[in-house]
């Protein structure tokens, strides 16, 4: 899920949610997220988080960026 929400005459903010679904038993850490956003096969932006979290066991959810 995107949005793009305007921040001034010359600049705008991309809004992300990433769907996460974890169907194992156990629980799954990730360490770590990188993500890219590529218009007309140029790269525009990057994305890395380094911090840690947890998708629960047999669960589904939404992480912003």
């Amino acid at each position: 899920d995107w949005k793009v929400q305007p921040k001034s005459f010359s600049e705008s903010k991309l809004a992300v949610k990433v769907h996460l679904f974890n169907p194992n038993k156990h629980a799954v850490i990730v360490k770590r997220l990188e993500a890219s956003i590529v218009v007309n096969g140029k790269t525009w932006s990057s994305y890395n988080l380094d911090s840690s979290f947890v998708v629960p066991a047999n669960a589904a959810g939404f992480f912003p960026l």
